[in-house]
């Protein structure tokens, strides 16, 4: 009987305690400011049209970017973004999730038998505080292959070839990333003291882009395939992320 009413009153001071402490604590403070969490985005114009692209975020202009350039980078809250595309008068709404502490690029991509615009979302690095943009004195390139052509030299997929690349620790002569249609490769590390260069090989092993300087400065990088072999419009572009 004497260990069940220390028990009992065990619970009873816990009870108390409990109520004190929640009296105390202000936990719905209107005072406290809300978390506040973004990224930014830029916006990439490949579609080739013949019409300057607009862009509004959640309601709001933010840019205007003419064919085969890029905005600069746009500071949007993270989470589910209502983004407007238009061309002249084509207009296409786009509900897209952002994710928190990114940098991003967003394509539009249009090329000759495209009956419309597609929009791809690319990330490029996280913005923690402290995380390394690039490595001096050396660059790193990832590739997107952006070319829907049907051709047969397209439609396996494609390979990228980065010459003087570092995978790990050890040194390759030649690193080779094969991308189908909207995908893309992992980044690749590569001194400039090796004047590194990428070329693209179709999958009948023909060239489609010969090689072709990346950078000679440091910093991070986005080499894309887009346009038709049908209709003679294939090209790379090569886009500076940092």
């Amino acid at each position: 009987m004497k260990l069940f009413l220390k028990f009992g009153s065990a619970v009873v001071v816990c009870v108390t305690l409990a109520f004190y402490f929640n009296g105390c604590v202000k936990i719905d403070n209107p005072a406290a400011p809300p978390v506040d969490i973004r990224s930014t985005v830029k916006f990439i114009n490949l579609a080739n049209n013949g019409s300057q692209m607009n862009v509004k975020v959640d309601g709001n202009s933010v840019a205007s970017v003419s064919f085969t350039n890029a905005s600069s980078y746009i500071d949007v809250p993270s989470g589910g973004r209502n983004f407007v595309f238009t061309f002249g008068p084509k207009v296409d709404a786009v509900s897209q999730v952002v994710a928190a502490y990114y940098k991003i690029s967003y394509f539009a991509i249009q090329q000759a038998g495209d009956t419309g615009v597609t929009y791809a979302l690319y990330y490029e690095r996280n913005t923690y505080s402290g995380v390394v943009t690039f490595i001096p004195q050396d660059i790193l390139v990832r590739f997107i292959n952006l070319s829907s052509d049907t051709a047969g030299t397209i439609k396996s997929g494609v390979s990228f070839h980065l010459t003087g690349a570092q995978q790990d620790t050890s040194t390759q002569d030649t690193v080779t990333a094969a991308l189908a249609y909207l995908k893309s490769s992992t980044y690749y590390q590569a001194p400039l003291s090796k004047a590194p260069k990428y070329s693209i090989i179709g999958a009948n092993n023909d060239i489609l882009v010969g090689a072709t300087a990346v950078s000679l400065t440091e910093g991070r990088f986005t080499v894309v395939l887009y346009g038709s072999k049908t209709a003679g419009t294939l090209q790379s572009i090569i886009f500076k992320e940092d």
